[in-house]
């Protein structure tokens, strides 16, 4: 038999304030990721293992809402002319930092 466990989140409504009830469900989240990231490690009995499958999840979730939001895509050229951690260290020269297309 398997066991599927679930959980319930209600919370009350900030009336008449966005950011109130923004603020609320953002917390709600924060405790929910921490209970569940809590119980992940104790079930497989790892924190290595919990931590790869939580930033898994949460990279699933990030690139579900960049496409639902219908925002613009990025573009080969942004995507080739922004700077990444990769070609930070070519950048390094001395002691500055020579950025493209900044000063």
């Amino acid at each position: 038999m398997t066991i599927v466990k679930a959980a319930a989140v209600q919370i009350s409504p900030a009336l008449y304030s966005r950011d109130g009830i923004v603020e609320r469900i953002v917390q709600k989240i924060h405790e929910l990721d921490q209970a569940l990231n809590t119980n992940l490690r104790i079930e497989l009995g790892s924190p290595w293992w919990a931590a790869f499958i939580s930033y898994l999840i949460g990279t699933v979730a990030m690139l579900t809402v960049a496409i639902a939001s219908g925002g613009p895509w990025l573009s080969k050229t942004s995507t080739l002319t922004t700077p990444t951690i990769m070609s930070c260290s070519e950048m390094v020269k001395g002691d500055s930092i020579d950025w493209p297309g900044v000063g």
